[in-house]
């Protein structure tokens, strides 16, 4: 199963910035990020591709970070390319908390990233419903 780092923090000028440079002097690679806020504090979350060292140097720099498993699915960069895999998590009653996607290869591959309360349950009946679940290596990989 993946991980991803999230990081909380207030919304201010300067912190996403300072998020980025930590990964980047540990040597952290993102591959995906996405972002919320309310209220003047927010949610950066990180896929990226040693979320293990990502989080310890955050924190080291002061960060409030935490590891999320998430579940990671490859679909056809299509339309109607979620109508395979929503579906199946409808199905078994699955509620999508958070999620975010970004295209492999334009009109081809693209990945689907998203958290539940179950995740290796979720991974296990999605990779018997026909949808190819993305290994963290695969994922971190990219």
């Amino acid at each position: 199963m993946a991980l991803q780092v999230n990081v909380f923090m207030q919304n201010q000028p300067g912190r996403l910035a300072k998020m980025v440079h930590v990964m980047a002097e540990a040597g952290v690679n993102i591959r995906a990020t996405t972002i919320a806020s309310s209220e003047g504090f927010g949610v950066a979350k990180f896929l990226v591709d040693r979320p293990a060292e990502a989080a310890a140097a955050l924190k080291a720099a002061g960060l409030s970070a935490a590891l999320q498993s998430v579940v990671a699915v490859k679909m056809d960069d299509r339309a109607g390319g979620l109508d395979k895999i929503l579906p199946l998590l409808s199905a078994q009653n699955v509620n999508v908390k958070d999620a975010y996607g970004f295209i492999l290869a334009r009109g081809s591959e693209a990945v689907f990233v998203f958290e539940v309360e179950n995740p290796d349950e979720t991974e296990k009946f999605l990779r018997e419903g026909g949808c190819e679940v993305m290994t963290a290596y695969s994922l971190y990989g990219l």
